[in-house]
């Protein structure tokens, strides 16, 4: 095999992983919003900035906002995508953040606040 280019065409490859069992599939995920005009909205902010720059939004119960991976996409078995692990238990409390852009100044900031947290030995 060493110095030998084996060519072979794109349905060629995708039937011999098929074959295999093997398909490109998206990781399984739910964090998709559930809002029919969000495109629409989207926009309108984006002409809103291109027109005035220094324009602020601010944005009102967010949501949660898990920092861990997100999903993607690769290639696996047949009907086994990947799957990420669920964090329902969060048993060192939550934590909000409210998050601050300034598009016209170019600046982002924030402010945290810890609600819910058992007692720990660093924090009582």
């Amino acid at each position: 095999m060493h110095g030998r280019v084996i060519r072979i065409g794109r349905e060629a490859l995708r039937c011999l992983l098929l074959r295999r069992g093997i398909t490109f599939q998206h990781t399984k995920t739910w964090k998709k919003s559930p809002d029919p005009d969000r495109d629409a909205k989207l926009n309108r902010i984006e002409q809103v900035l291109d027109r005035i720059p220094d324009r602020v939004f601010a944005f009102d119960e967010f949501g949660h906002l898990g920092i861990r991976p997100t999903a993607g996409s690769c290639w696996a078995k047949q009907g086994k995508p990947n799957r990420l692990p669920a964090t329902y238990r969060r048993t060192h409390g939550v934590a909000y953040f409210h998050g601050c852009c300034s598009v016209g100044d170019d600046r982002l900031w924030g402010v945290t606040a810890v609600a819910e947290a058992p007692p720990t030995p660093w924090r009582r």
